[in-house]
């Protein structure tokens, strides 16, 4: 048995909640209080002896749909400091409190940032939460309904911005592809074409990659969509599925209307040891890469995404491991083509049967804004614990 140094960052606690509107249960619970009901969890995860919420130096809040940009509003009102109001809801007053910026790569690249603060030994016990509750927001609104979820929380905050960096350009704003339902069709259409595949043809390879996801979601209890359908289902249009932006069909393209919630935990090691947190809770991180991804248009082939490949090359590299090595993988699927750029540029079978997620993926599971990757850690997390001594695999993009 090797001692793990006190200064040694790991993961102790995930944390997941959900709820879908008119189910027994449903509780019309607002972001807040989703992201708080997923730390609780979280906490409770770790099995620690003593608390947990009054250790936490760092609490970061995945940032909602709402408040992702300055031109989008929030009908029922938000909490003015987001993570000291998820830190309130479990008592918890940590000295350093984050707001997170926009993307779907941010809870993965905060467990790296924040494992390094610990290893630094500049944080013990830090923690990220976040939520979505557009489905019960939607459902209210079209029942003329209003509720106020509206919340002032005093305190420091290090709010890092609604801001997508580089990852939009005047060009792309100018000619309607800015959006990820504008932009993402384009990268699908070079790849359909380079692969000589019509429309059709195109919508069931797309289907065949999708309909196992489908299948993990089914079994997923958080899941917004919990349905299987089969790859046909996926690419036929109909009333039902019908077509978004060729060659997306309303089913394979990601679920924003969720009511999801999730959090991670991350502390020392020597800190886990004094809180009491048994070591079979423990799960190492064993390499954290974060690239910036050029803009859509820059890209030298659209349908290529560099940063994207580049990352997860040199975190495979950091941990010293191949593809080959992992038991689980979960790829970030708001749309094929993110999926597809990773299968072309490492090679891979797209019917592996390890899969290619963890959680369902976000067209079925559910696209929880910001937040979706911290479901997916949880899920690895999990399976790590089942797994011990596996390597359980997160990859996510934002724009990739």
């Amino acid at each position: 048995m090797i001692a793990v140094p006190d200064n040694t960052p790991v993961i102790i606690g995930v944390g997941q909640v959900s709820e879908r509107v008119g189910e027994p249960g449903y509780a019309e619970l607002s972001h807040m209080d989703l992201a708080g009901a997923a730390l609780q969890a979280a906490l409770a995860d770790a099995g620690a002896k003593r608390s947990i919420a009054k250790a936490l130096d760092t609490v970061v809040g995945i940032r909602q749909f709402e408040q992702s940009a300055t031109r989008y509003i929030a009908p029922f009102g938000c909490a003015n400091n987001v993570p000291r109001a998820i830190a309130r809801r479990v008592g918890a007053n940590p000295a350093r409190a984050i707001h997170e910026v926009v993307g779907g790569d941010r809870p993965q690249r905060l467990v790296g940032e924040l494992a390094a603060e610990i290893a630094a030994g500049r944080s013990r016990v830090a923690a990220i939460a976040g939520a979505e509750a557009l489905s019960t927001l939607r459902a209210l609104m079209a029942r003329g309904e209003t509720r106020d979820w509206s919340e002032t929380r005093r305190g420091n905050q290090e709010d890092r911005g609604p801001s997508y960096g580089d990852a939009l350009d005047k060009t792309a704003l100018t000619h309607g592809v800015a959006a990820p339902v504008g932009g993402y069709p384009l990268a699908e259409n070079v790849r359909r074409e380079r692969l000589g595949l019509s429309l059709a043809e195109y919508r069931l390879e797309i289907g065949k990659l999708f309909a196992p996801f489908t299948q993990v979601a089914a079994r997923n209890p958080h899941s917004a969509a919990p349905t299987i359908w089969s790859a046909e289902d996926l690419a036929t249009l109909s009333e039902r599925n019908r077509l978004i932006a060729e060659p997306y069909a309303r089913l394979v393209v990601s679920r924003d209307q969720v009511n999801q919630g999730a959090a991670v935990v991350l502390a020392s090691a020597g800190e886990a040891r004094r809180l009491g947190v048994p070591s079979d809770r423990w799960v190492h991180i064993h390499g954290v890469a974060d690239c910036a991804e050029p803009t859509l248009l820059s890209r030298a082939s659209l349908e290529q995404s560099p940063a994207a490949v580049a990352a997860i090359s040199t975190a495979l590299e950091i941990a010293g491991i191949g593809w080959e090595n992992l038991s689980a993988t979960d790829l970030y699927s708001c749309f094929a083509i993110p999926v597809f750029n990773l299968i072309d540029a490492f090679g891979l079978d797209r019917d592996d049967p390890r899969g290619w997620t963890l959680t369902g993926g976000l067209p079925f599971f559910g696209g929880a804004g910001n937040n979706y990757s911290t479901h997916a850690i949880a899920q690895a997390v999990q399976r790590c614990r089942a797994n011990p001594g596996g390597r359980s695999w997160s990859a996510q993009m934002a724009g990739s």
